[in-house]
């Protein structure tokens, strides 16, 4: 494992254990006092197996963004206190998920595009082709 790897797995495992330390502020829009809400969950595919590196995005407010850790699990501050969350991850449809309840940990399962590799393959050739000519 880099060194920027592990130094990578802890921050984001600070923000998941309180105890570890304070929670990092996200960029974006400013949070108005008492609005704010801290959004945790976990993503994976179908499979179940955890999906690291998708993006996990505040609908209505884009800046309000961020990217799943190595275990698929993300930590994220909404401004809006029922939001509606867009997770995407290169191989897999978007997701829309409703936010309504409070303080639980949203699990959300992303479902894969069929043939993804072999529709991305036939792209990149296309692209080539037309590049060379």
């Amino acid at each position: 494992m880099s060194t920027f790897a592990f130094w990578l797995s802890h921050v984001v495992a600070s923000a998941f254990y309180p105890a570890a330390g304070p929670l990092p502020r996200v960029s974006g829009a400013p949070v108005q006092q008492g609005v704010a809400r801290e959004l945790f969950g976990h993503v994976t595919d179908f499979t179940g197996a955890p999906l690291a590196g998708a993006t996990v995005a505040v609908e209505e407010d884009r800046k309000s963004s961020v990217i799943t850790n190595s275990v698929g699990k993300f930590l994220l501050v909404s401004p809006q206190r029922q939001p509606q969350l867009r997770i995407s991850s290169a191989g897999y449809y978007d997701t829309l998920v409703a936010v309504t309840t409070l303080n639980t940990s949203i699990e959300v399962q992303l479902r894969p595009i069929d043939r993804y590799k072999r529709k991305l393959k036939k792209q990149y050739k296309a692209a080539n082709k037309a590049w060379k000519n």
